[in-house]
């Protein structure tokens, strides 16, 4: 949960980055999240090479309650897609993407959301990134899951 500084609390891997969409391989992220009580400013989730919307990776991502967008991005360009969803508070969901070098696939629940086709992040290395940034309490990544079906 947060702490109420604005201070952002989560999970991630990006001083590691132990994933790269290279070889053919298939990486496979998964976590399921928990908002209670108010809605963050903030937060996402998914695969990032740093913590900066201007760089690399595929995530969940939405701003207060606002929508939940799909978001990929390679070198700085954007592709998003609004899943048309937005926090219901103290539902639990879980955020599913299955990415290639050709297409990214975003699942919320279960049911795909949206497919990407570009600005697919190919060759970077990424680390596992989930962020809840703000006064929300209380709120829970109950788990996180991360495959390559390669070692590249």
């Amino acid at each position: 949960g947060a702490d109420g500084t604005g201070a952002r609390k989560g999970i991630d891997t990006l001083l590691t980055k132990p994933f790269k969409l290279s070889g053919g391989n298939t990486l496979t992220f998964e976590c399921k999240v928990y908002i209670g009580a108010a809605v963050a400013p903030y937060y996402y989730f998914g695969l990032m090479d740093i913590d900066d919307l201007s760089s690399n990776g595929f995530i969940f991502q939405a701003n207060g309650t606002s929508p939940i967008r799909a978001m990929n991005m390679s070198a700085g360009t954007l592709t998003g897609t609004d899943t048309g969803l937005t926090w219901t508070i103290s539902a639990v969901y879980v955020f599913k993407i299955v990415a290639t070098a050709s297409q990214i696939l975003f699942y919320v629940d279960g049911v795909l959301k949206a497919t990407h086709t570009t600005n697919i992040p190919s060759g970077v290395a990424m680390g596992v990134c989930c962020y809840i940034r703000g006064t929300t309490t209380p709120s829970y990544i109950d788990y996180v899951k991360c495959t390559s079906s390669a070692r590249v």
